[in-house]
C-alpha cells in the first residue's frame, strides 16, 4: 500500500480538529461495535474491507476488532496521525492511507465491502468519489454509506437559523448528502437497503455551556470560514436567547438529551 508523498486537495481537511473531532462525532464503543457487527456481516475471513475517511477511527477500530483485514484512508494526515498514536493500542497492525476518496490507490475489485460515514457531503465531485469507491468492489460487493441523525438541540437550532437569517454560513461544498446519493444509485438501477435498527440509538445528554463552547471554537466544519465578526454577535445572541430560555446564567446546568441513530445504507454491486 503506498502513501502520497503530498497530501491530496480537499474541500475540507479536518486536521485542525483532529484532536478533539470525536467530540462532536462521539460514539459510544458498544454502538461501534454493533455497526462493526452489521458491516462485517457475512464476509468471509479473507475479504478486504475499507474504510473510506477513517478519520480518527472511531469506528474503524470496531471493524478491525471484528475483521482483521482492515485498512482506512484519509485526506487528514492529523486525522490518520491520531489515529495511530492515540489509539496504537487498539488498532493493531491496521494499514492506513494518506488519500483522496476520488482516487483510491487500491487496484478494482479489491475489497468485499466498502463503509463510508459522513464523508460525501464534504466531497467535492462526489459521484467520482462514488466511483471510486464502486471501482474497488467486485460484483456482489457492498457499499456501505452511514449518517447520524439526531434530534434537534435547541440552542443549536436557534444558533444556525440566526445564522442562516444573516447569510453567514458558506455555500454547499459540492458535496451529497445520504438520500442524495442513494437515489442515484437507485436511479442506475442498484438496490439499496436501508437499515435503521434500535440496537444502533443511543442518547446523550449535552450541556448547553458545551453546546456554546463546541460552536465558538468553531469545532463544527460549516463554521470554519465565517468570519469572527460574525461568530462572535452570533454567539453573543444565542448565548443571551439560551439565559433567557432556561433563566439561569449557569450554562453547565442546561441540559439537553440528544438522540442519535446510525443509519446503513447497503448497496449491492451489480453485473453490467
Amino acid at each position: 500500500m503506498s502513501t502520497p508523498d503530498q497530501q491530496p486537495t480537499s474541500v475540507y481537511n479536518f486536521d485542525r480538529v483532529a484532536h478533539e473531532y470525536e467530540v462532536t462525532r462521539f460514539i459510544p464503543g458498544v454502538i461501534a461495535d454493533r455497526v462493526a457487527e452489521q458491516v462485517t456481516q457475512g464476509m468471509a475471513p479473507n475479504d478486504w474491507l475499507l474504510e473510506a475517511g477513517i478519520g480518527t477511527g472511531r469506528i474503524g477500530r470496531a471493524l478491525l476488532r471484528q475483521h482483521a483485514r482492515t485498512t482506512g484512508i484519509d485526506i487528514s494526515q492529523a486525522m490518520l496521525s491520531y489515529l495511530r498514536t492515540a489509539h496504537g493500542e487498539t488498532t493493531g497492525p491496521l494499514p492506513l492511507a494518506l488519500a483522496d476518496v476520488r482516487a483510491l490507490p487500491f487496484a478494482s475489485e479489491s475489497f468485499q465491502t466498502v463503509l463510508a460515514v459522513h464523508v460525501l457531503h464534504l466531497v467535492s465531485e462526489w459521484e467520482r468519489a462514488l466511483q471510486e469507491m464502486w471501482r474497488v468492489l467486485p460484483v456482489g460487493g457492498r457499499l456501505i454509506l452511514g449518517v447520524e441523525d439526531r434530534s434537534a438541540s435547541a440552542i443549536r437550532e436557534y444558533f444556525f437559523a440566526r445564522a442562516a437569517e444573516r447569510f453567514a454560513l458558506p455555500e454547499n461544498s459540492g458535496g451529497a448528502h445520504s438520500s442524495q446519493v442513494v437515489t442515484a444509485l437507485r436511479d442506475q438501477g442498484v438496490p439499496v437497503e436501508e437499515r435503521r435498527l434500535p440496537e444502533l440509538g443511543w442518547t446523550r445528554s449535552v450541556s448547553a455551556a458545551e453546546t456554546l463552547d463546541l460552536l465558538q471554537r468553531r469545532t463544527y466544519s460549516i463554521l470554519w470560514k465565517v468570519a469572527d465578526s460574525v461568530l462572535t454577535p452570533l454567539l453573543e445572541e444565542t448565548r443571551r436567547w439560551t439565559i433567557i430560555r432556561y433563566g439561569t446564567t449557569d450554562l453547565t446546568r442546561v441540559i439537553e438529551p440528544i438522540d442519535f441513530q446510525m443509519v446503513l445504507f447497503v448497496a449491492i454491486k451489480q453485473a453490467p
